[in-house]
């Protein structure tokens, strides 16, 4: 639990240039998706706090920031016990474990990493026992990337066929990474990919909740946006006043 003590290593200059830090990103949002004609507030903005403290997260809370992503599950669990907690609206980012589903179905309320048929049955039926609805994206590697977790995109419309008829575990889009260049032609590909995939299997299942794509993060965010997504993962720009490595899969 967070103590008196704790709260004084987040001192009041931190607090101001984590309010910067938000307000410069929330412009640029703003900006990039008007100049693609399209409305920022269909944009969600969620807090990778995977390297962020409890009291920068609680502080990232009392700004507004109401979506927040965890990549793995030991580190999860430390924030998720403070108070503050309960009002965010918690999405798990990182590749699944079977061991771990149970405990991010509870505690989570949006998984954007699924790429597989076993994990999705294993939330369904967790999620079923509980009486718990949740949302998910399904991860594709839209790049082709070996490195990269998610499904490649000739094998996406037969794993969506399996999920469609869940009852508690609700697919509702579809998340990727885009390569880690500066190639700004390669990262729109892979955008354009993943949203050209949307479409497609909209049209192809009949399927209205299909809606959302999670992409763009701290160094791409911008061309995401252009590309049409509407969640965005985003850590480094905000947490790194902490001096910690934003690192793995949400720069």
């Amino acid at each position: 639990m967070q103590n008196d003590h704790e709260r004084l290593h987040f001192s009041q200059s931190q607090h101001l240039e984590l309010n910067n830090r938000l307000t410069d990103i929330r412009e640029r949002i703003a900006k990039t998706a008007e100049s693609a004609g399209r409305n920022p507030e269909d944009i969600r903005l969620i807090a990778v706090t995977k390297t962020a403290s409890p009291v920068l997260a609680e502080h990232l809370l009392t700004l507004g920031i109401q979506d927040m992503a965890e990549n793995r599950w030991q580190v999860a669990r430390e924030k998720l016990v403070h108070p503050f907690a309960a009002r965010v609206r918690w999405h798990f980012i990182g590749p699944l474990q079977s061991n771990k589903i149970k405990s991010i179905a509870s505690a989570f309320s949006v998984v954007h990493a699924l790429e597989d048929a076993e994990h999705a049955e294993q939330f369904e039926q967790i999620l079923t026992s509980l009486g718990k609805h949740m949302e998910a994206f399904v991860q594709v590697n839209v790049s082709g990337e070996p490195q990269k977790h998610g499904v490649h995109p000739e094998n996406l419309h037969l794993l969506l066929q399996k999920l469609q008829n869940y009852k508690f575990l609700r697919v509702v889009g579809l998340m990727t990474m885009a390569p880690l260049t500066r190639d700004s032609i390669e990262i729109r590909r892979t955008f354009r990919g993943l949203a050209n995939l949307l479409g497609e299997e909209r049209e192809r299942l009949s399927w209205g909740n299909l809606q959302y794509l999670s992409m763009g993060m701290s160094n791409d965010y911008e061309l995401a946006i252009s590309e049409g997504a509407t969640h965005l993962r985003i850590g480094r720009q905000l947490v790194s006043l902490e001096d910690t490595p934003e690192g793995g899969e949400s720069r």
